[in-house]
């Protein structure tokens, strides 16, 4: 799953097959140019900021690296606007990803990635390193977020309530093939494959140590996430 969503965003290439983006094949894209379009979550917070890294920076860095904007104090307005969106008050911005907890830096996870508004986020299991309250949170924020800006997500989780809140269509993997795939309301009310319905009558937990996570999949825009395959739904 986690090797999916990777080289949906270009963090990788595909042995076979070509992975495209607004019609284009990502190996077509500059780096510089994808990374203003693609975006990653990770569902490790601690591993995947730097903890001596300021939030400021944290978000600042995109900005300029990303977008290319010089002027401070519009990297400012913009930085500032995003943690208010986050729930986070300004003081955070000085605050080092240390100082902050696991709800915390999930969320500055999320703001990094939609701070240069891409076309196309992959949230990798992105509740997975919270509690129950702060997940339905980060679902929020995921759902705000794309709706606000018109971004397409591709939402890999375990969770189907997660799943059905926020996406628009599912696809059901099971070791490594993708066995199911409709309408998020067609799949979860009719389930056709066996690991689909294993899927619906046990928790979370359970499933964490089977092989087949649910690809959740929303469109916005003009970005597609089409998924092809053979003898499924």
């Amino acid at each position: 799953k986690t090797t999916l969503g990777r080289l949906s965003v270009g963090l990788g290439r595909p042995s076979k097959g070509q992975i495209l983006l607004n019609g284009k094949n990502l190996s077509e894209y500059k780096k510089s140019e994808l990374r203003g379009k693609a975006q990653y979550i990770h569902q490790d917070p601690y591993s995947a900021l730097d903890p001596y890294l300021s939030v400021r920076e944290v978000l600042e860095r995109p900005l300029i690296h990303v977008r290319g904007i010089t002027d401070s104090e519009r990297r400012e307005q913009i930085i500032t606007r995003m943690l208010e969106g986050m729930g986070l008050e300004s003081f955070y911005l000085a605050k080092s990803v240390r100082e902050l907890s696991g709800g915390q830096k999930q969320r500055i996870l999320v703001a990094r990635a939609f701070v240069i508004e891409p076309e196309y986020v992959v949230a990798d299991e992105p509740t997975t390193m919270v509690d129950f309250v702060r997940r339905n949170e980060i679902i929020n924020l995921l759902s705000d977020l794309r709706r606000k800006m018109g971004t397409s997500v591709l939402l890999i989780t375990h969770d189907v309530s997660v799943a059905s809140k926020l996406s628009d269509r599912v696809a059901v993997m099971y070791k490594g093939e993708i066995v199911e795939y409709g309408l998020t309301s067609e799949v979860l009310k009719n389930p056709l494959h066996p690991y689909t319905l294993a899927l619906l009558s046990v928790t979370p937990e359970k499933l964490m140590k089977q092989e087949g996570p649910l690809l959740a999949a929303t469109r916005r825009g003009n970005v597609t996430i089409p998924l092809k395959f053979d003898g499924c739904r």
